[in-house]
């Protein structure tokens, strides 16, 4: 029974030649320039031909405004309104900066803020609260 089964070689399939992880060859053999020229038949070149006019692009597309929508869509009213400020001071700074250094900024923000903002509750909790901390955990207390 083991001697029917045939050893697959790594690289073999041809849903994998183009970037190794493509669940399914839709260029078919066609894929590769040698198997091109060494000849197609009449039905491989309308197919090919079909797929290149596939390929191109409508003047409508890419539609940018309904994917930026339907995300918008998706988030939940709470984190578009917590969102909303750093949003709108995004889109100010992309003429100025441009899109990627506005984009570094806005993502970077709300995170330098949240870490600023624990630094300061930590050091609040350890200056004003030292003895609750004290009876709670039973440990000892950092006074400031």
């Amino acid at each position: 029974m083991a001697e029917n089964l045939v050893k697959i070689r790594k690289g073999t399939n041809p849903a994998r030649n183009a970037t190794g992880n493509n669940p399914m060859a839709i260029e078919g053999r066609m894929a590769l320039e040698n198997e091109r020229m060494a000849g197609m038949t009449t039905d491989e070149r309308a197919w090919r031909k079909q797929w290149l006019k596939d390929q191109e692009l409508t003047p409508r597309e890419p539609v940018f405004d309904a994917e930026v929508k339907m995300q918008q869509n998706l988030k939940n009213p709470i984190r578009r309104m917590y969102n909303a400020p750093l949003d709108w001071f995004f889109k100010k700074l992309v003429p100025t900066m441009g899109y990627s250094r506005a984009a570094a900024l806005r993502w970077w923000t709300p995170r330098i803020a949240l870490f600023h903002f624990a630094i300061y509750a930590g050091y609040y909790h350890i200056k004003y609260n030292s003895s609750v901390s004290m009876t709670m955990f039973n440990s000892f207390v950092i006074t400031i």
